[in-house]
Formats: C-alpha cells, sequence, structure tokens
C-alpha cells in the first residue's frame, strides 16, 4: 500500500489523502496513518514543489560539476554544510566511481552562479580541482517515482 500511495504522491503532491484513499479503496484514515508512518520512517523526507518556479520568477538552473582530487571526511562533510546553507544550491550528488560532484543551481542572475563558484574554489581549495557547469534549457521527464520501480 505504501508503494501505490508513493505513486500517486509522485504524481501528484498536492491530491488530498482522501482522493488517495478513494482512487486506492481505503479510507481517509488509512492513507493518513501510513504517510504520517513514511514520514517518521524517512521513507518521506519532505514534500516540495517543482521546478515551475523558473518560468513565474525568472530563474535559470544550471548543473555544476566539481571535481575533486580527493576525498576527506571532514573536508566533505564541511562542504555539505557550506551546500546546505547556500540558497542556490537545490541538489547535491556525490557521483558513484568519479571524484565528482554534481550540484543542481537555480539562479536569478549568472553572477550568482559565478559567486557560487568562487566560493567553492576559496573555500575548499584542497578538495576543488575543477568546476564544469552547464546550463538547463528545459526538463524532458520528471517522475521520481515511475510505475513499476518496485514491482
Amino acid at each position: 500500500l505504501d508503494k501505490k500511495i508513493l505513486y500517486e504522491l509522485s504524481k501528484d503532491g498536492r491530491m488530498s489523502y482522501f482522493d488517495i484513499g478513494k482512487k486506492l479503496g481505503v479510507t481517509l484514515q488509512t492513507i493518513r496513518n501510513r504517510v504520517k508512518k513514511m514520514l517518521k520512517n524517512t521513507t518521506i523526507e519532505k514534500f516540495t514543489p517543482l521546478y515551475g518556479y523558473n518560468k513565474v520568477l525568472g530563474y535559470t538552473n544550471y548543473f555544476v560539476f566539481l571535481k575533486v582530487k580527493y576525498y576527506d571526511k571532514k573536508v566533505e562533510q564541511k562542504l555539505r554544510d557550506h551546500l546546505k546553507e547556500n540558497k542556490h544550491t537545490k541538489l547535491a550528488l556525490r557521483i558513484a566511481n568519479s571524484n565528482e560532484i554534481l550540484l543542481f543551481v537555480s539562479t536569478t542572475h549568472p553572477k550568482y552562479l559565478e559567486a557560487l563558484v568562487m566560493e567553492l574554489r576559496e573555500n575548499f581549495p584542497e578538495m576543488v580541482r575543477d568546476v564544469e557547469f552547464m546550463h538547463m534549457l528545459y526538463e524532458i521527464k520528471v517522475n521520481f517515482f515511475p510505475k513499476g520501480l518496485f514491482n
């Protein structure tokens, strides 16, 4: 049931518990309890909007590739903390089997992207080897919980 709830929420995160219950043939209370449990055990970490703010508010999205010299646990934690505080960094991923970190960055002006890159080079010179970025034009597909993923 949890997987079915997650699938419905992935299609429309604003769907009411009542509508999910109706669609899945269970009560509102059952859905409420299951979602509460998934929030508590962090199966669901948070509810967040997708990138519609870009068109309305004038944001531009970038992928930033940090090529790192090496990984040191203390420096990596410092980097994590720094990126969590940066209002333009929406997502940071460490890439498996490589010395790269992928950042998803949204800014209203390229100067903020440039400032972020300079900050990273200044604050983490022992870690950052190179930085590349790409301007993202538009999304082709977003589906965080495709049907059949856990079948």
